[in-house]
């Protein structure tokens, strides 16, 4: 019998995989509601894009203090990020300059600098903006290993430069100034990352405590609509900031692996769902203008249309390359894993149950001499008779 194969079910990440399933799904209803009495309501959703901010700061903190070389760190990040960035920048051009735009609609393409750094589709302004912001964070991170000193010089610094930020720039009101509207979020967010690098702070995995968190975001959401006018949002960007870390305290085995799923497919989601939601507005559009009532009534099949159509685009031989992979690794690094796991795969044949979970705690070995113990007694009962 051949040893147990122990199988992972889910993301060593899953509590924040659920969490970007809530942040995708705000992405989508942001875009997705068009009508002008919907504006103060997409004040709610607004805490998405600051929390794809902070983990990608999260993630790239950590894996400076886990010691992956620099040169790899950002190459991937070009791979993943610039790659989607370009292409699907052209995609959104054809669709919306061209198809949309030029021959269905008759008005010849014209587009100023925000357009071209928003990548044509409203909302690609974002991966630039995360890969300078993480070319920067890796230098600062892998400096910041190097002793607590200079990782408390720098947490301070990241602060510092937050308010100075936030004071300069109170709110945003197009995609030139997003930039450093949003860059506070990812200061804070590598001063925490960094602390909890040298356990100065730490987040414990407890339900409770994720729980609490994500009742934060709501409260800090709710006071978004309620007290801060559009287009001030700092309340969502720290909601955002407390749903990443809800994902982080949440523990991996409360989250279900068809929800983890989903989650690795949100980043996906934040690059592609505006080809849908540009198609449907589209052919609404042809019958009259989407009311508020009729937005949200759509809204959660748009929802799924959009999980869909990025699940569709991991598959498709083409398509797939213009996606962001779905874990640490670029893509031909990620094909040549799957390829030398197969190689390395053995084939046995199956005896009972070739796949069990172990229970490390409870395999205990048994006495020495148990084995030998009903033998013994065989052996004695025969010589007494």
């Amino acid at each position: 019998m051949g040893e147990p194969i122990q199988i992972e079910k889910r993301s060593r990440s899953a509590g924040i995989d659920a969490a970007r399933v809530i942040a995708a799904a705000g992405v989508v209803f942001t875009h997705w509601l068009t009508a002008w009495d919907a504006q103060s309501l997409k004040q709610a959703s607004r805490f998405a894009v600051p929390f794809f901010i902070a983990a990608a700061v999260l993630f790239s903190v950590n894996q400076c203090f886990s010691g992956r070389s620099l040169s790899r760190m950002i190459g991937v990040r070009a791979w993943r990020i610039l790659l989607p960035y370009i292409t699907w920048s052209a995609v959104y051009f054809f669709a919306a300059y061209i198809v949309s735009g030029w021959i269905l609609g008759g008005v010849r393409p014209r587009f100023s600098l925000s357009d071209a750094i928003d990548g044509f589709g409203g909302h690609l302004w974002f991966l630039p903006f995360i890969f300078l912001v993480g070319s920067v964070v890796v230098v600062l991170a892998r400096l910041a290993a190097k002793s607590a000193a200079m990782s408390a010089a720098f947490a301070l610094g990241a602060c510092f430069v937050a308010g100075l930020t936030m004071r300069a720039f109170p709110a945003s009101t197009n995609n030139l100034d997003r930039w450093p509207y949003e860059l506070p979020i990812a200061l804070v967010m590598f001063a925490l990352a960094v602390a909890m690098q040298r356990r100065w702070i730490a987040i414990p995995k407890n339900t409770a405590l994720a729980v609490g968190l994500l009742a934060l975001a709501s409260m800090l959401v709710l006071w978004t609509l309620n007290f801060e006018p559009f287009p001030d949002r700092r309340g969502c960007q720290l909601a955002g900031l407390a749903l990443l870390l809800a994902g982080v305290a949440m523990p991996s085995q409360r989250i279900p692996a068809w929800l983890s799923a989903l989650g690795r497919l949100g980043f996906g989601v934040y690059i592609t769902h505006s080809l849908l939601v540009m198609a449907l507005h589209r052919v609404i559009g042809s019958f009259g203008q989407l009311s508020l009532t009729s937005g949200l009534l759509l809204y959660p099949l748009v929802l799924v249309g959009a999980f869909a159509l990025t699940a569709l685009c991991y598959k498709l031989p083409i398509v797939r390359l213009m996606m962001p992979a779905q874990s640490n690794q670029p893509g031909p690094a990620r094909a040549r894993a799957r390829r030398d796991s197969r190689q390395l795969r053995v084939h046995t044949k199956p005896t009972r149950s070739r796949v069990r979970v172990i229970d490390h705690q409870k395999a205990t070995p048994a006495p020495q001499g148990v084995e030998n113990a009903a033998p013994a007694a065989d052996k004695v009962a025969r010589l007494q008779s």
